[in-house]
């Protein structure tokens, strides 16, 4: 049985996670791979993060250059997520306390992004002359 992206309707955490992942159990975007293990929908245990790993490498080299690095980093929090769901099905005495509290990677990788547009914006606008003090 492979599971097939048409079938669900689900967004893109982000609208750069275009890469596709093919494996036995299933085929789609990275992004519904995630949500299905979530939802346990798909068993991690019959996943090769390996194979995924690969695939998104094989991605990457192929394009060179074009990929933005918040698609980089949208994969890393997404590859991370998935080790740790692994991991705790292997290990089953892993805490969940040793997670440290506060935002996920996700949030604090978006609020990096928004900091770093207003900085870009604030920059331009040094550049045209554009200050003001109050």
């Amino acid at each position: 049985m492979v599971w097939r992206a048409i079938t669900y309707n689900l967004k893109p955490t982000t609208s750069s996670m275009s890469v596709t992942v093919q494996i036995e159990k299933f085929q789609g975007p990275l992004h519904l791979l995630l949500q299905l293990v979530e939802r346990e929908e798909l068993d991690i245990s019959e996943i090769s993060l390996s194979h995924v790993a690969d695939q998104y490498v094989s991605h990457v080299q192929a394009n060179k250059g074009k990929i933005p690095p918040e698609e980089l980093a949208d994969f890393l929090v997404i590859a991370a997520k998935l080790v740790l769901i692994k991991s705790r099905l292997i290990i089953p005495s892993l805490v969940e306390d040793v997670e440290e509290e506060g935002p996920d990677l996700a949030s604090q990788l978006r609020l990096y992004r928004q900091f770093m547009r207003a900085a870009e914006q604030m920059n331009e606008r040094w550049m045209q002359g554009k200050v003001s003090y109050a």
